[in-house]
């Protein structure tokens, strides 16, 4: 796939373009089934787009399951 192919709502927009700043850390912490992962992705995602290095950990998912939330986006 393209990157001018694929379009969503660019969550940076809202947010400011240097959150984090380069170079800096952002964490997320909330309860259970409040969409952390779906925001990371949605997050992750737009800034990959813009040809910046992410790194997505997760505490209590496998690999193969945040994988599947990265591909849930492109069905």
């Amino acid at each position: 796939m393209v990157k001018k192919e694929i379009f969503f709502p660019d969550p940076f927009k809202q947010m400011g373009e240097n959150i984090p700043a380069a170079g800096g850390f952002g964490a997320l912490t909330a309860s259970a089934g409040i969409g952390k992962t779906a925001f990371l992705v949605r997050m992750s995602l737009s800034s990959l787009l813009r040809d910046n290095n992410i790194l997505h950990i997760s505490l209590n998912n496998p690999v193969e399951k945040v994988c599947l939330q990265y591909e849930e986006v492109f069905r």
